[in-house]
């Protein structure tokens, strides 16, 4: 009979630890345009959110205090809310934002409701628009 030698053919852990290292370098490099991107996204609901939140406030303190809401506070926070990144802008035009995301841009209007609030929406047939308020449904 014939005698097998042990022979080994695995990777060494040296060697497994190396390739591990150059996917993870690999994979960082094709990850990192859409995890920016996603990033931006948060930081534009954010802003979106915390922008809705302080126009309620102003017509909150204003339907309490049984007055018009005055338009030089609702224009002050308007134009605080705007910001530009490296990624991502929030300008204001006249009663409209503008949005960009990368080469992305999507158009934001206020609305004054009935009971005096505003409202910011966009076209919900837009991907950046549903990607924003989280809607998931497809158009």
């Amino acid at each position: 009979m014939r005698e097998y030698k042990n022979i080994s053919s695995a990777f060494s852990t040296l060697e497994v630890l190396i390739s591990l290292l150059i996917l993870s370098i690999i994979a960082s490099f094709a990850l990192k345009p859409n995890i920016e991107e996603h990033i931006a996204i948060r930081k534009a609901a954010m802003a979106l959110q915390l922008l809705q939140t302080q126009l309620n406030e102003a017509a909150y303190y204003s339907f309490l205090s049984k007055t018009a809401i005055k338009q030089d506070m609702l224009l002050d926070i308007m134009k605080n809310s705007q910001f530009q990144d490296k990624h991502i802008s929030l300008i204001l035009r006249r009663n409209t934002y503008i949005l960009r995301i990368n080469n992305k841009q999507l158009r934001l209007d206020i609305r004054q409701n009935s009971n005096g609030t505003y409202t910011i929406g966009c076209n919900p047939s837009q991907i950046l628009c549903r990607k924003i308020y989280h809607r998931k449904h497809n158009k």
